[in-house]
């Protein structure tokens, strides 16, 4: 690695890694619900605690279920996420937060009030917190800059790649 290279993500990276980060929670929410409407069980695993948190009073609000808010909200976030300059960053991150935040929320009733576990759910949580935290760093790292090629430009013209045909090579020496 270069001396003073940056380590600094690039936001194409940030969005893609949030994209993919999106559809393994949406693949979660929607996986769910899937089985809740065919009303099937959904198989959890050695836990067991699917059934019971699934069918607990708090997996609804207002009479709706909460996965119908799971899928909603990871979609919304994956179109934010996909949106370009600071109003996408803006976006994602307030959507993520505020779903960080109930996931937070639904975890902490899961292991304090229902005591039972449902992996899938805790599965969404983590993807949840995982968005939330690229979507952080895309909004910390890039806000204010509409343009988050000039960053790549600027750093491949302080180390010397930035040579080109019209404007020749790139030099920190006084001319």
């Amino acid at each position: 690695m270069a001396a003073g290279r940056s380590l600094k993500p690039s936001e194409n990276l940030l969005r893609i890694l949030a994209g993919l980060v999106g559809l393994i929670g949406l693949g979660i929410a929607g996986y769910i619900m899937i089985n809740e409407v065919r009303g099937e069980l959904v198989p959890c695993g050695r836990e067991g605690g699917c059934e019971t948190v699934l069918n607990s009073r708090y997996a609804e609000i207002f009479g709706v279920p909460l996965y119908f808010f799971g899928v909603a909200g990871y979609i919304s976030i994956l179109g934010a996420t996909a949106l370009p300059g600071d109003r996408g960053r803006l976006l994602a991150f307030v959507l993520s937060f505020f779903g960080f935040g109930v996931s937070a929320y639904l975890t902490f009733l899961q292991y304090v009030v229902i005591e039972s576990i449902c992996v899938w759910c805790r599965g969404s949580a983590i993807a949840m917190t995982v968005l939330f935290l690229l979507c952080l760093a895309r909004l910390l790292i890039y806000y204010g800059n509409d343009d988050p090629d000039t960053d790549e430009l600027i750093d491949r013209a302080e180390h010397g790649h930035g040579d080109s045909p019209a404007t020749g090579p790139v030099s920190d020496q006084p001319t």
